[in-house]
């Protein structure tokens, strides 16, 4: 079964209480302290790691902790679109002995119980998390929506063949969102 590719902004707006999309150029035209932005500097994660290509920390502007620009830029539309979330709230245990024996799926949306999984990097430690999500979890698994990356042929690969009902393209946010928000990480 192919997944569902749904654009940013009807994801945003479906999972927020607005009626019509926030005023982007008023956003735009506010000023955010320079302090904040100039003092944000995450760190890269060493080699070995799955984490070793993202800009991992403490984000002021969102005042959180997040593993990725992706991540953090994620955060600043669900906050634009005022959507209610938590950040790592669970952690599914898998029944076995050896090997990967967790995953954590990075955001919650309360208002509808839906996960979010930010895939930048699709390794195949990541693989395994998913597909044993899927096999011990299938309820939560099916309320699932995974961000990856549209040239990603792998990425794309993967989320058909193991069932993820809805995808989001990660440059599709970036191309939208990018230009509204000041402090957005990554390329515009």
């Amino acid at each position: 079964m192919a997944a569902v590719v749904t654009t940013p902004e009807q994801f945003f707006l479906e999972k927020s209480s607005f009626k019509k999309h926030p005023n982007f150029n008023n956003l735009r035209n506010k000023q955010i302290d320079q302090a904040i932005i100039s003092e944000d500097v995450p760190q890269r994660r060493g080699s070995g790691n799955a984490y070793q290509y993202t800009k991992t920390g403490y984000r002021k502007d969102i005042n959180m902790n997040v593993r990725s620009s992706w991540e953090a830029n994620f955060v600043r539309v669900l906050n634009i679109y005022k959507i209610a979330f938590e950040f790592e709230p669970t952690v599914f245990s898998f029944p076995i002995k050896k090997g990967t024996k967790a995953y954590t799926p990075d955001f919650l949306l309360k208002k509808n119980d839906e996960w979010i999984e930010i895939k930048g990097y699709l390794d195949d430690k990541s693989k395994i998390k998913l597909r044993r999500f899927k096999r011990y979890y299938p309820e939560e698994f099916s309320k699932l929506t995974c961000v990856i990356s549209k040239y990603s042929r792998n990425a794309k690969d993967f989320m058909e063949e193991i069932g993820v009902e809805k995808v989001i393209y990660y440059e599709d946010i970036r191309d939208f969102y990018s230009k509204y928000i000041i402090n957005w990480e990554g390329k515009s």
